[in-house]
């Protein structure tokens, strides 16, 4: 999985030491790091390009906030509003693919 956030450097930095981050993504992104936010198409490409670019249609990207996901379809990709339930987003990859988690 590839993490994409508009998190500041300090809790970048912060997040990148954590088992949480470490654990489950390959690559991570930050806003701070890549000058692009999630509101933009390059964020989403970074992160597309770093996950080897997978098929975007089924690339599922993860959000809590739909204003930072709207990028994401004009893209090809899928998106999903989280809004607290676990397995939801398990549902939605549907056999695999590629995955973008945005916090």
């Amino acid at each position: 999985m590839t993490l994409l956030s508009n998190a500041l450097l300090p809790l970048a930095s912060v997040l990148d030491d954590t088992e949480w981050c470490a654990t489950p993504m390959s690559r991570t992104f930050y806003s701070a790091r890549i000058a692009a936010d999630k509101r933009q198409h390059s964020a989403y490409e970074a992160a597309l390009a770093a996950a080897g670019w997978p098929a975007r249609g089924r690339t599922l990207f993860v959000d809590d906030r739909t204003d930072d996901s709207d990028a994401a379809p004009r893209l090809g990709t899928r998106t999903l509003h989280y809004r607290g339930d676990a397995a939801e987003p398990a549902g939605r990859l549907g056999g695999g693919g590629g995955v973008g988690v945005g916090y």
